[in-house]
């Protein structure tokens, strides 16, 4: 191992518990809760799907940014198969734009308005995004490479998800841990406190929602302007972070708002730039690799298990070099197939 590929992206193991427990606790995210029966569950649940032993509708695929010089787990992300189905519709709100006029006193006014919407299927859900605070400022950019190496395995394997990808954004929580937009609009249409929420969600029931949410318009002038939901409304480091990362292959925001009161974005699974962009070549290593290369995202799939990262890597036709190390930290040997896109090509803005 050296310094250039200390940190790599693996599959979740049963090993990683206790870590992904210390991450938890850094962030209260929906799919990654302070909770180790939860978390574990969570880790079996993946380590069948990515043994194919999971139905489609209940596969999840949990990915995990280890450093290699400390053996510690740093940073996770997570994907869905699939979060909707006619049994469990997949609700959020829809954020519109409503003109009202007056024509006796010539007034004319643009609402936004929350409405409820759902999909029924043919969607799949990034989520869990993590990484250490400790690591937030770290020239390798490790944000972006647990965020963005899961979107490999997608394109290894793209029978395993739905043609389009969602992501929720979080929103800001208020300092004594409450959601202000749950609170101003959840809590009031379902008698249900926030904590209560987060646990139904967790579970994946969440068809309460469509029961108890109006049908008709909610108008955000109602709502104190703090806790209006926006684009941009979004919690510090975790959410911002996400949305930055997301952007910049694909994801673009749908005017969906989520019910933690968090912008909702989405693309096409084929226009993901890591899938759009990547290839499968033959891993070729070298001891004497030069020390200045593009940087790539490259993938393995062996054994059940992923291994990928972001590396120095030199293509030649149908050849991929990298370092000789790196091929001993993916656990390759020399000709193996492996998934490769170049930074370049996956973060270009259109």
């Amino acid at each position: 191992m050296t310094k250039k590929n200390r940190f790599i992206v693996r599959s979740a193991e049963e090993k990683d518990l206790q870590d992904l427990y210390e991450l938890a606790q850094q962030a209260s995210l929906v799919s990654l809760p302070p909770d180790k029966p939860v978390l574990n569950q969570l880790i079996q649940s993946s380590i069948l799907s990515f043994k194919d032993q999971m139905p489609f509708e209940d596969a999840v695929f949990v990915f995990v940014l280890e450093d290699l010089s400390r053996k510690k787990v740093i940073g996770e992300s997570l994907v869905h198969s699939s979060c909707a189905s006619e049994a469990h519709p997949y609700y959020y709100f829809k954020l519109r734009e409503k003109v009202q006029k007056s024509s006796d006193l010539k007034i004319k006014i643009n609402h936004q308005v929350l409405r409820l919407s759902s999909e029924i299927g043919g969607v799949s859900m990034c989520g869990g995004l993590i990484l250490d605070r400790k690591f937030h400022s770290h020239p390798e950019k490790l944000g972006s490479v647990i965020a963005l190496t899961r979107f490999l395995y997608m394109g290894m394997f793209k029978e395993k998800f739905n043609p389009k990808v969602l992501s929720e954004v979080v929103a800001p929580l208020s300092k004594n841990g409450r959601n202000p937009f749950w609170d101003a609009v959840g809590q009031p249409f379902t008698g249900i406190d926030f904590n209560r929420f987060m646990e139904l969600n967790r579970q994946g029931n969440m068809n309460f929602t469509g029961q108890l949410f109006p049908r008709e318009d909610i108008y955000l002038c109602l709502m104190d302007e703090s806790v209006r939901p926006s684009e941009e409304r979004l919690r510090e480091t975790v959410g911002k972070l996400a949305k930055r990362i997301i952007e910049k292959v694909g994801f673009r925001y749908l005017n969906r708002i989520h019910f933690h009161g968090g912008p909702i974005l989405g693309v096409n699974l084929d226009e993901i730039r890591l899938i759009k962009n990547g290839s499968y070549f033959q891993a070729i290593g070298d001891d004497n690799f030069p020390a200045s290369t593009q940087m790539a995202f490259v993938g393995t799939f062996k054994h059940d298990r992923f291994t990928g990262g972001h590396f120095p890597v030199i293509l030649r036709g149908k050849n991929a070099w990298l370092d000789r190390s790196v091929l001993r930290v993916l656990n390759i040997e020399e000709k193996e197939s492996i998934f490769v896109c170049l930074a370049d090509a996956c973060e270009k803005n259109d």
